[in-house]
């Protein structure tokens, strides 16, 4: 996230010092070809859903499985060949881990990512998340990796995320879990 907030005011600021047909360079060179201008600069909403393989440090492993779908509401600024997002998503899980009495989840977090072509970017993930059950909240933390696709000249924009999630269950549930999912973005 600071990450982000540094480049979002970096890339405000070598803009503000614009002058004339001369303008400073980009903190990241662009890439011909590559990049484009502020192609991926901008703020957006969607919609995400995601497969969920949970796991326990218990002896037999507790195995759990399910589903959680939801909202997303992002910004992203593209400096030189980087692009860099901060998120937030709230959602709700089915499943497994909805039967167990995980009711609903919720991140904030950035990516920063590599642009390999106009329309396609490879990102690391990073987020904070939140889980409301009823044994009460969970907190944990979330990375991974995604791949981002941007049509040319079309304000939409997909993702495919893969990301471990580690919880503070122990003193919820007395035991430490995590989880790997899958999510469609």
């Amino acid at each position: 996230l600071a990450g982000a907030l540094v480049a979002l005011v970096a890339g405000w600021c070598s803009d503000a010092r614009a002058d004339g047909p001369t303008k400073s360079a980009s903190i990241l060179p662009d890439i011909p070809g590559v990049t484009t201008k502020g192609g991926w600069t901008g703020f957006g909403v969607g919609v995400y859903g995601s497969l969920i393989n949970a796991d326990t440090d218990t002896t037999p492993s507790l195995g759990l499985t399910g589903q959680s779908a939801g909202g997303t509401i992002s910004g992203s600024l593209q400096v030189g060949s980087m692009v860099f997002d901060v998120f937030g998503t709230y959602g709700a899980m089915f499943g497994d881990l909805k039967d167990l009495g995980v009711d609903t989840e919720m991140s904030l977090g950035g990516r920063a990512c590599v642009l390999a072509t106009q329309q396609t970017a490879f990102c690391a993930v990073g987020a904070k998340l939140w889980l409301d059950t009823d044994a009460g909240n969970i907190n944990g933390w979330q990375y991974g990796g995604a791949v981002k696709f941007r049509p040319l000249n079309s304000p939409i924009e997909l993702a495919l995320e893969v990301l471990h999630s580690e919880y503070d269950t122990a003193s919820v549930l007395g035991v430490d879990t995590t989880s790997d999912s899958v999510r469609a973005v």
